[in-house]
């Protein structure tokens, strides 16, 4: 699939560029089928499903990203991740939002699923993600 374009980037949003940087994942344990991360996990909220909020691994460690996450009191079967090339190999996009004022997440990123036109596109996607994070396997805790 060609690489998309970015519609609708924030000001304070900046596309990540394809790298072998890693995107930490927080999985909740309903998206964790005998050890493997299953496709929802790469789902968003239901205010928006297009929109994987991730962590970028230049600013925090996977455990680091982990006790951010569960020190809200949010439950994670822990942190898998999936690099930049990944998310691009997918024909998802790779944002960084950490610098938008909605954002308090340090080193916040988003895997972005806006420009898909068809359930399916998403799906493929959602699948492709899984597979590459369980590959890598579960980063923190081990």
């Amino acid at each position: 699939m060609p690489e998309p374009s970015i519609k609708g980037l924030r000001s304070c949003e900046t596309r990540l560029e394809v790298s072998g940087e890693l995107q930490w994942r927080q999985v909740h344990p309903n998206e964790v089928d005998d050890g493997q991360v299953t496709p929802a996990a790469f789902r968003g909220t239901s205010k928006d499903r297009d929109a994987i909020s991730c962590c970028r691994s230049a600013k925090r460690t996977a455990a680091q990203a982990y006790d951010d996450y569960t020190g809200g009191g949010k439950l994670s079967q822990g942190t898998f991740a999936v690099t930049i090339a990944e998310v691009t190999a997918a024909s998802c996009q790779m944002i960084d939002d950490a610098d938008c004022e909605d954002v308090t997440t340090v080193g916040h990123s988003v895997i972005r699923m806006h420009h898909f036109t068809t359930k399916d596109e998403r799906r493929e996607a959602r699948v492709m993600l899984a597979a590459y994070a369980n590959k890598r396997g579960v980063q923190h805790p081990r």
